[in-house]
């Protein structure tokens, strides 16, 4: 099963984001994964390429993970905000037609 855990900070925004595991299909035709390494793996690189942040983060076969600066500008905080809530959405919807494969886990005030 593929996890993928979404940490809130104390202003209820995305702050750190962790995937992790297989959804099992054979390999080639897992869609499941590949729909996840997409959604997550799009969402970083607007990050660092569309918002220009320095982000610390770990790509490796079936785990990904990164943790948003604390100290954005306002600016920064609008577009990191739009491209978290999207990809959280799309996780969403993954979630809801393949919940045997895939677990979307939400945990607050964290950070």
């Amino acid at each position: 099963m593929t996890i993928i855990e979404l940490y809130y900070n104390e202003d209820k925004k995305i702050c750190k984001v962790k995937a992790s595991g297989h959804s099992n299909f054979k390999s080639g035709d897992d869609i499941v994964c590949a729909s996840v390494s997409s959604i997550t793996q799009t969402a970083l690189l607007g990050l660092i390429n569309v918002v220009n942040l320095a982000i610390d983060y770990v790509v490796e076969d079936g785990f990904l993970s990164f943790e948003i600066p604390d100290n954005l500008t306002y600016e920064e905080d609008l577009k990191v905000d739009a491209i978290l809530s999207t990809m959280r959405e799309g996780l969403l919807d993954i979630q809801s037609g393949y919940s045997k494969f895939v677990k979307l886990e939400e945990k607050y005030n964290v950070y």
